[in-house]
């Protein structure tokens, strides 16, 4: 026998009821297009800081063979350069031929390699210095 009170209801769950796309929070996914961003971003960095190395580790080895042209130049007299512009808009002086003289300064206190200039224009009635 059943006691069917009305204090003693049997427990009953609500059906469910259907849940519309929009009321259900989706969770967040990355983009693919910000995962490639980002590897292409690693990538770029990594080939950039070996190329980085490899200049830092091979730099030293270079300046022997420049230890040789800088001598030659310091000690040649001077050396002369001949500017030739091609346009109009970019002449010297109204010049289109330009001859300079660089004449090497030799400093003991200071390893730079330094040049005074010399620049010669010649012109139909008289030769600028």
């Amino acid at each position: 026998m059943t006691n069917n009170t009305p204090d003693q209801v049997a427990y009953a769950p609500a059906p469910a009821t259907p849940i519309e796309a929009d009321d259900v929070a989706t969770p967040r996914q990355r983009s693919p297009r910000l995962r490639l961003g980002v590897a292409l971003f690693a990538v770029c960095g990594a080939v950039c800081l070996g190329i980085g190395a490899y200049f830092v580790t091979t730099a030293a080895s270079q300046h022997h063979a420049a230890k040789s042209v800088i001598t030659n130049l310091q000690q040649a007299p001077a050396i002369r350069v001949q500017l030739t512009s091609f346009r109009s808009s970019i002449q010297i002086n109204g010049h289109m031929t330009t001859t300079m003289y660089l004449v090497s300064r030799t400093d003991a206190t200071t390893k730079d390699l330094t040049f005074d200039a010399i620049v010669s224009q010649p012109g139909p009635d008289a030769t600028h210095t």
